[in-house]
């Protein structure tokens, strides 16, 4: 089962370019199905459900990116047995493929939000939430960027690592706002 996921994975990843015009076909189709649709309620659900799908594959990428930090120092400590060391680097191998994949999905997740929540007009809308949400989408975008480019240049693993932070920090201020408003 591993070995076959392991696979797909990697066959998922040589072919990038096509998961892209796949999610664009997708979020076209769902925003001309959502179009019609009046109920302020429904949208507003749907785009909140769409939002936190985003967020936990926002926290998977965040889960590889410190359990490889994790699984790094413990093995450079040599505290880690030969058993947990073989599994650890089969999970790290999982998380490392499903990264990028993650990345893309939540780009496209974070578009159809963003549309929604724009389309649905039911309640005031706060500058501050609006520009917390569209700098996560920016700053996404971005690492998106650095990321598919991460192999040529190894300073943009710097930056990548560095606008990570800067999206966790607003993604938080615009849940925080959430809440507030």
């Amino acid at each position: 089962m591993y070995h076959w996921c392991v696979t797909k994975l990697q066959q998922l990843q040589s072919q990038l370019l096509q998961l892209h015009f796949a999610c664009l076909i997708v979020v076209g189709l769902f925003f001309s199905l959502m179009l019609p649709v009046t109920n302020l309620s429904l949208l507003k659900h749907t785009g909140s459900a769409i939002g936190s799908m985003a967020a936990g594959l926002g926290g998977l990428c965040l889960g590889y990116y410190i359990w490889r930090e994790v699984f790094v120092k413990l093995k450079q400590q040599k505290r880690l047995p030969p058993s947990g060391a073989n599994r650890g680097q089969q999970a790290l191998l999982l998380l490392r493929l499903i990264h990028p994949l993650a990345g893309i999905m939540m780009l496209y997740l974070i578009v159809l939000h963003a549309g929604l929540m724009l389309r649905w007009g039911g309640g005031p809308y706060h500058s501050s939430l609006f520009v917390s949400g569209i700098a996560c989408l920016l700053l996404l975008a971005a690492m998106l960027f650095l990321g598919m480019h991460l192999r040529k240049k190894l300073l943009y693993r710097r930056w990548h690592r560095i606008l990570a932070l800067w999206l966790l920090l607003f993604y938080l201020g615009h849940i925080f706002l959430k809440i507030v408003f």
